[in-house]
């Protein structure tokens, strides 16, 4: 279990730093558009296509850093205050209920990935595909159902009765 958690977090961590290395990119992207308006009456054409493709990505893969660093919105409250048993039952409920939720969502991801891909989806500005946008979100929503799987069964170590 430590060796796939070493490995699940290590890669949690590079996607978090490409997630920022997006962000960065929007945020360029952004003012290089805005300057060009401003300058040169020329503003970047298809901004809105790149934006909403790059802002996907930020937010796509910045999912398993968060969950990693417990960044997510919990029951803190609750976990806190009930007894041992109580936070057994509500993290076990909460966390199957939210981990088919994700399964469910990462099986859309990967059939519209094939959808996207067969159909030939682009951007209607600048002709971006969506194909690679969609097969990356659905790689890392895949990588966030791991973590979180690994986070859910780590929880009830903490639990655990020492003798």
């Amino acid at each position: 279990m430590q060796a796939i958690s070493k490995i699940i977090y290590k890669i949690d961590d590079g996607l978090g730093t490409f997630a920022s290395i997006t962000l960065v990119a929007n945020m360029a992207i952004i003012t290089y558009s805005v300057l060009g308006r401003i300058l040169f009456s020329r503003p970047l054409g298809g901004l809105v296509d790149m934006v909403m493709m790059i802002f996907g990505l930020t937010c796509a893969l910045s999912f398993c850093y968060t969950e990693k660093e417990k960044g997510h919105v919990r029951m803190d409250l609750l976990l806190q205050k009930l007894p041992r048993v109580g936070k057994i039952i509500l993290h076990s409920v909460t966390g199957i209920i939210a981990i088919f939720v994700l399964i469910f969502i990462m099986t859309s991801m990967y059939q519209y990935a094939a959808k996207t891909l067969a159909a030939g989806n682009i951007t209607m500005t600048v002709a971006i595909p969506y194909f690679p946008f969609v097969a990356v979100l659905a790689v890392s929503i895949t990588l966030f159902l791991a973590t979180m799987v690994l986070n859910f069964v780590k929880a009830y170590d903490e639990w655990r009765v020492k003798p």
